[in-house]
């Protein structure tokens, strides 16, 4: 009996202790859930925490917003103005294209969540640019860089969609009046928050995808891959980069419906000690570049597969690194840019000149610091 109950109580021992480790095992693989979990919310939080003073930092530096874009006829004349419109974090609300009779040609407008990421861009009036084509030079094109914008779509209204991390991951534009799909971006990324892949579609027959490895590329938009389909046509390209993320070749190479390579267009390039490229040789063009000691673009030349030079472009400098003439230059046309700025280096004015000296037109530009924006 005592023999018994000796066995009954060492098979309770033994069912308790396979239990206990049992548990134990449970636990250690719930902690190393939790742990994890814990790791990755400390990365996202670190991350979130990175970009926010980033923002913050950029904020900071970009102490003035451009609130208007003047665009004369050579003699004085008004052409047309841009107005830019703020919130109080300096976010783009609104831009409204005037023209010289004080009406308005074009407005779009956006909105913001409260991480400061543009949430909407609407179309109220499609900007009329083949009519006004000061349009063109309007800054407004660049300043929202979530997406590249271009006034394709007349009645176009959009909605950015973006991860836990604020980065984008969609970007979906429809017509207002039928819901029509116009124009859709989406994106992907690496754990370690750098961009891996991104799709463009629009209704115009024009697709995309393009491809980037996991590293930092000195120009944050460039992939390493891409596939483009546009007119029965797929161009599929490929860049090489160096350890300081400079392209040094690249390639394309585009097919027909058929197959057949109806176009291919290969360069490589070449950088001095500084890292700047000096030149870029390929089949088709060549481009050729010139700095000065301070490592500022002086001259850059364009020739032909023959090796014919077919633009020359040069510039100068005030002694902060503001380019104050840019003169353009090809066997038939010429022409000069003067350029003025304010003691905080915002460009206020640029007069236009034809090859005769003759101005051609003039641009006034106004800005207002952000401290003093308002809601």
């Amino acid at each position: 009996m005592i023999e018994k109950k000796s066995i009954k109580r060492t098979l309770i021992l033994l069912i308790s202790l396979t239990l206990l480790i049992t548990l134990a095992a449970c636990n250690g693989s719930e902690t190393t859930l939790n742990q994890d979990k814990e790791k990755n919310e400390q990365i996202s939080k670190a991350r979130l925490a990175r970009e926010e003073a980033e923002r913050a930092e950029k904020r900071g530096q970009e102490e003035f917003v451009l609130t208007k874009e003047i665009y004369k006829e050579g003699d004085g004349s008004l052409k047309g103005t841009v107005e830019y419109d703020y919130d109080s974090h300096g976010n783009l609300l609104s831009v409204k294209y005037i023209g010289s009779d004080d009406s308005i040609v074009g407005n779009i407008e956006y909105k913001y969540n409260d991480r400061d990421l543009v949430i909407k861009r609407e179309v109220k009036k499609h900007p009329e640019y083949f009519a006004n084509k000061w349009i063109g030079n309007s800054s407004a094109w660049g300043m929202v860089k979530e997406v590249q914008e271009f006034p394709r779509y007349p009645n176009g209204i959009a909605k950015y969609t973006y991860n836990e991390d604020d980065q984008l991951i969609e970007y979906l534009e429809k017509d207002k009046e039928t819901g029509e799909k116009l124009r859709i971006v989406k994106k992907e990324y690496y754990p370690s928050g750098n961009l891996k892949y991104e799709y463009e579609w629009r209704n115009s027959g024009y697709e995309g995808e393009f491809f980037y490895e996991d590293v930092y590329i000195r120009y944050a938009y460039e992939w390493t891959k891409s596939t483009e389909k546009r007119n029965n046509k797929v161009t599929i390209s490929e860049h090489v980069f160096d350890e300081n993320g400079n392209i040094l070749s690249d390639i394309s190479i585009t097919r027909n419906s058929e197959g057949v390579i109806v176009d291919r267009y290969n360069s490589t390039s070449e950088y001095n000690e500084q890292g700047n490229i000096i030149r870029a040789v390929g089949n088709i063009i060549t481009f050729e570049y010139e700095y000065n000691h301070k490592g500022n673009l002086i001259r850059e030349i364009t020739k032909d597969s023959t090796g014919n030079i077919d633009d020359i472009y040069e510039y100068e400098y005030d002694d902060r690194g503001n380019v104050i003439k840019l003169k353009y230059k090809n066997p038939k046309l010429s022409s000069c840019s003067e350029i003025t700025y304010d003691e905080y280096n915002n460009k206020i004015k640029a007069i236009r000149k034809r090859r005769d000296g003759s101005i051609r037109g003039i641009e006034e530009y106004e800005y207002m610091k952000v401290g003093e924006l308002s809601d």
